[in-house]
């Protein structure tokens, strides 16, 4: 056993000496970690659920490939036969979630996959100290031989009263799916945490005067949302729909961003008007659980016409009533609806009504907003590589608007700006890197030398580096931040 996890700790170390000694795939490890680690972990260790997740699961850009693939193919001509072939079957990985069957004497387990119900049987050193039969774990088990070994981390969860967790888990994985990225797991167990919007009928206020509406306006919009919330008579859009057309021709306004607002009023109108007691913990999961399951089961168009938005939200609407009213073995056989109503007796909460609805937002979501993000990161970063560094700063520019908390932006525009020999402009973006990230040693060493270069040394700088990629058959500067 000890041997095993030598072997993966070296292996491991391989792979991250592998990313430091290409600058490409560090670059591209950095902007993902930012995004990956806004989810909600309670956990300390999301770090290294990251990386496990970047090694077994993230496709390169470049390649086109898991890293772990390349990694594979550059060090094949360069380690032993039987340990490239231990390797190569480390890397058909399972990543899943897994049940604890048994615990087994000399450390071991054996567990299933509780989507494909496949066993397994698992070598772990310390664990099993911890573990029960019925408990889960969420990671990834690496092949040794005729058995497993758990990756670098992995989660763990105490079997509970009501099996929630297994359903979250069932319902994140999809049909036919050979394997199931972490990421997508983890994003569905921990949500990115939103801020409390404490104002948001103070910005729906706000953005109304924008769109030239009166206080009486404003007044009989809210005044008829929380009439059809409480009838349950219309939906969000057809309350709306005579506004919108009011003002969406105004110049200068986004009518995306209004109707946002509005949504988030609604929903705050429902949950004073239908749910006015706090939800307990079986309820709040339930709705995630459901909510879930409609997004899966219910995929949105990214633009839809006002009739289609009605047609789909009464089909999902229908099949979330029926959801509730039906029984599932992870609840004992009771239904969702059945669990809530025990629930909230057991909190001495008096709410009787059982409504809920799905409202949908055919509108620019911040998953979509944080894909064009990466489409601009990665064409500034091919403009830098060809020594276009004007082009690359405007594409920097824009993907500040959207997002103006990433580092390694803010490094790569101080490269472009030494590049073109602005140095007070390159010094300002080292410290913006700095400022959102203080232990960027990269950015710290660049911001020391930087300040202490005359014009001169800056410009005998950036010609060494021009003849250095020239000499190399490349545009790109040596040391871009990755």
């Amino acid at each position: 056993m000890k041997e095993k996890q030598d072997i993966i700790q070296e292996l491991y170390s391989q792979i991250t000496d592998f990313v430091r000694n290409n600058p490409d795939i560090e670059e591209e490890l950095f902007f993902r970690e930012k995004i990956f680690l806004r989810l909600s972990f309670s956990e300390n260790n999301h770090g290294q659920l990251f990386f496990d997740w970047f090694i077994f699961d993230y496709k390169l850009k470049k390649y086109n490939k898991r890293l772990f693939d390349v990694f594979l193919f550059y060090i094949k001509k360069s380690i032993p036969k039987s340990l490239y072939d231990l390797y190569s079957k480390v890397g058909k990985d399972r990543f899943g979630f897994f049940k604890v069957k048994a615990i087994k004497t000399g450390k071991q387990f054996l567990c299933y996959d509780v989507i494909t119900l496949t066993e397994y049987q698992v070598f772990e050193s310390t664990l099993t100290k911890y573990l029960g039969k019925d408990d889960y774990i969420i990671g990834r088990l690496l092949p040794f031989g005729d058995a497993f070994v758990l990756a670098s981390q992995c989660l763990c969860y105490k079997i509970q009263n009501h099996d929630m967790l297994s359903m979250i888990l069932k319902k994140t994985a999809q049909e036919k799916l050979k394997r199931i990225d972490a990421y997508n797991v983890y994003r569905v167990l921990y949500p990115e945490t939103i801020p409390e919007k404490l104002y948001g009928e103070e910005k729906f206020i706000l953005l109304c005067k924008e769109g030239g509406l009166s206080d009486d306006d404003i007044e009989d919009i809210f005044l008829k949302a929380k009439i059809a919330i409480k009838n349950k008579t219309l939906l969000p859009l057809e309350v709306i729909s005579s506004t919108i057309e009011k003002i969406k021709e105004r110049e200068g306004f986004i009518l995306e961003e209004f109707y946002s607002a509005y949504i988030e009023v609604w929903n705050l109108f429902a949950e004073q008007i239908h749910l006015g007691a706090k939800k307990g913990p079986i309820e709040t999961t339930l709705l995630q659980v459901c909510i879930a399951s409609v997004e899966m089961k219910f995929p949105i168009e990214k633009s839809m016409s006002k009739k289609q938005v009605k047609n789909v939200s009464i089909k999902i609407n229908k099949w979330m009533k029926e959801w509730f009213v039906t029984p599932n073995e992870e609840l004992e056989g009771k239904t969702p609806k059945q669990v809530i109503m025990q629930e909230r007796m057991e909190l001495g909460n008096p709410q009787k009504d059982f409504g809920f609805q799905f409202n949908i937002k055919c509108l620019p979501s911040e998953q979509k907003k944080e894909k064009k993000a990466e489409n601009i990161f990665y064409n500034a970063a091919e403009h830098m590589k060809n020594g276009e560094y004007q082009k690359a700063l405007q594409l920097y520019e824009d993907y500040l608007k959207l997002w103006n908390e990433n580092h390694v932006v803010w490094h790569n525009m101080a490269v472009c700006y030494v590049m073109l020999l602005q140095k007070r402009k390159a010094e300002s973006c080292l410290k913006m890197a700095l400022v959102i990230k203080p232990d960027y040693d990269l950015a710290r060493t660049k911001f020391e030398e930087l300040t202490s270069m005359y014009k001169d040394d800056m410009i005998q700088m950036v010609r060494e580096i021009r003849k250095h990629t020239q000499n190399n058959g490349e545009t790109t500067v040596s040391g871009t931040e990755r």
